[in-house]
This record gives structure tokens, sequence and C-alpha cells, in this order.
């Protein structure tokens, strides 16, 4: 779930916000279809990746969740891989969540 939140909110960010620079970031939300290509057009509208500009602290480990999870995805789906360390689910859902809310922080309604 972690995994579809994150393309949702990638989709949403592209088609509401950053369309608003170009176009083609709306064309991107509707046409592409892997999390990799979507999170490479948010990376262009955000101009970096994810928490590059958070003055906080660096969340390397949060980005490396975030950006992990096309990968675990597919083993989920396509290996039937079903042993994850525990508590990994809640590390990537939280990840997913501050991604979030980093990525659409300062946006107005």
């Amino acid at each position: 779930m972690a995994c579809a939140a994150w393309e949702t909110a990638l989709r949403e960010y592209l088609g509401r916000v950053a369309i608003l620079q170009s176009p083609a970031y709306g064309i991107a939300a509707q046409e592409l279809r892997t999390i990799p290509a979507l999170y490479r057009f948010v990376k262009a509208a955000r101009g970096g990746p994810l928490f590059h500009d958070d003055p906080d602290a660096p969340k390397v480990l949060e980005r490396e969740l975030v950006e992990e999870l096309p990968r675990l995805r597919n083993k989920l789906v396509h290996e039937g891989l079903k042993d994850l360390p525990e508590g990994s689910a809640l590390s990537h859902a939280l990840a997913v969540l501050n991604a979030i809310e980093w990525l659409f922080g300062g946006v107005s309604p």
C-alpha cells in the first residue's frame, strides 16, 4: 500500500502542482507507467531528490526506503517474497508519509 500511495502522490504532484510550471508534467502524470519514471519527473520539478532541501536533517534512510519501494514491490508481486524483516512495512509506510508531506509541503490546496 505504501507503493500505491507513493505512486498516487507522484501523479497528483505532477498533475496538479508541477503542471503549473509546464504542461509536460501533466502529460507525464497521465502517460508514465512506472514509479521510477514518475519520480524522475518529480525530481526535475522539485529541483532534486527527496528531502534535498529539508533544513532539519538529511533523511538518507527515509529516501532509500522510498526509492527501494519499486524493487520491493516487484519482489513481492513477481517473486512471491513474503518474509519481510520485522518492522520493514512500517518503516516503508512512515517514510512514504514523510515523503508525501515533503512533496506537498507549502502547496496551497
